[in-house]
C-alpha cells in the first residue's frame, strides 16, 4: 500500500498562477438537507463569497447561511487554497493548512487531513478530528461539456470526543471543479444522535465558467418536502410494515383512507409511487423494494389530508 506524503510547504506559486478552477468566487453549491427523525428534506446553499490572504497564500472564503446549524457539516467560513492539483483548507485554531483534496492521487494513495471544530464548541474548538483518506479509484465525469478528474475514496473519521476515539466510514467523490458530491467540505461525524438537520448529496452547482449544472438526485435544486404535518412519525396505529428490514418485498398494512404512498431515500428523492385504492376498511398490500440499493427510506401515505410516515430498513 502505498502512502501520499504532502509537506504543507509551498515552494512556489507558479503553479497557482494560472487560472483558479476551484471555488471561483461567486461559486454556489445547494445540497440536500434532512432530518434523522423526521421525512422533512430541504436544501442548504454553501458560497464562495470572495478572498483574503492567510500566510502569503490567496484564499477563497466559503461559507453558507446555515452556518453551525447542522449536525454532520460545519459552514462557518473556510479559507481554502488551491493549486492545480490539491486544495487547502486553512484551520484557524490549529493555524496552519491542512490537504483536504488530491487530484493527482492514484489508487491505493493515502493522506489525513486534521481538523478542529474551531467555530463551534462541540470539541472545546481545540481538539483535533482526523479524516484519513484512501483512494479507491480514479474516473472522470464530464459536467455541461467540461471533463473533470474524479478521486473516489474511503474515508475513516477518527474522532477525539474528549478523549474517547470513535471510529467513523465515509465514502466520498471529489470532483476536481465542483468539490465532493456527497458533503460540503469535511463532516462533523463525531457529534452522536441529533435531531438538527444534516446535509447529504449534491443537487446543484453554479459559477460563471461552468454555468449551472444539476446532479438529478432531487426534481429541482430547491425542491422541499416538508413532513411538518406528519402526526406519528412512527404511526404504529396507522400504518404496519413487515417484515422491517426488508430484503425484497414490503408487506404494508393502511387503514382506511389512504389515497397513496411514497417511498423517499435520504437524498428527498421520491423512488417509489403506488396509488391505493380507497377502501372503508384496513388493507394490506406489497411493495417490491428488490431494485432499490440498500438503505433507509421514508414511507410516505397521504390520508384525509394528513401525512403519515414509517421508516423503513432495505438490507
Amino acid at each position: 500500500m502505498k502512502s501520499l506524503y504532502i509537506l504543507i510547504f509551498f515552494v512556489s506559486v507558479t503553479a497557482f498562477a494560472q487560472a483558479q478552477k476551484f471555488a471561483p468566487i461567486g461559486a454556489k453549491w445547494v445540497y440536500s438537507m434532512t432530518y434523522q427523525f423526521y421525512p422533512n428534506n430541504n436544501y442548504v446553499e454553501v458560497n464562495c463569497i470572495g478572498d483574503t490572504l492567510i500566510e502569503g497564500k490567496n484564499c477563497q472564503i466559503i461559507t453558507s447561511p446555515q452556518g453551525d446549524g447542522l449536525y454532520n457539516v460545519s459552514i462557518t467560513d473556510k479559507y481554502v487554497y488551491s493549486n492545480s492539483d490539491t486544495i487547502f483548507i486553512y484551520d484557524t485554531a490549529l493555524h496552519e493548512f491542512g490537504v483536504f483534496q488530491v487530484f493527482n492521487a492514484q489508487v491505493g494513495d493515502e493522506w489525513a487531513f486534521i481538523y478542529t471544530n474551531n467555530s463551534t464548541d462541540y470539541n472545546s474548538g481545540s481538539i483535533p478530528d482526523t479524516m484519513h483518506f484512501h483512494v479507491d479509484s480514479n474516473t472522470v465525469a464530464y459536467v455541461n461539456g467540461d471533463t473533470q478528474r474524479v478521486v473516489h475514496t474511503t474515508t475513516e473519521l477518527h474522532c477525539s470526543n474528549g478523549g474517547t476515539p470513535t471510529f467513523f466510514q465515509l465514502f466520498n467523490s471529489f470532483n476536481e471543479r465542483i468539490g465532493d458530491v456527497n458533503f460540503p467540505f469535511y463532516v462533523d461525524g463525531c457529534l452522536g444522535i441529533s435531531d438538527l438537520p444534516f446535509i447529504r448529496g449534491l443537487r446543484c452547482y453554479s459559477d460563471a465558467e461552468i454555468g449551472s449544472y444539476e446532479t438529478g438526485i432531487v426534481d429541482s435544486c430547491y425542491y422541499v418536502y416538508n413532513g411538518t404535518s406528519v402526526e406519528e412519525i412512527n404511526a404504529e396505529n396507522a400504518i404496519n410494515v413487515w417484515p422491517n428490514p426488508a430484503h425484497e418485498m414490503l408487506n404494508v398494512e393502511l387503514v382506511e383512507g389512504v389515497e397513496a404512498l411514497r417511498l423517499i431515500n435520504s437524498n428527498g428523492q421520491e423512488v417509489l409511487v403506488q396509488q391505493v385504492s380507497k377502501s372503508t376498511s384496513t388493507q394490506t398490500l406489497q411493495l417490491n423494494l428488490s431494485a432499490l440499493p440498500a438503505g433507509i427510506y421514508q414511507l410516505v401515505a397521504t390520508s384525509n389530508q394528513k401525512v403519515l410516515a414509517r421508516t423503513v430498513v432495505k438490507d
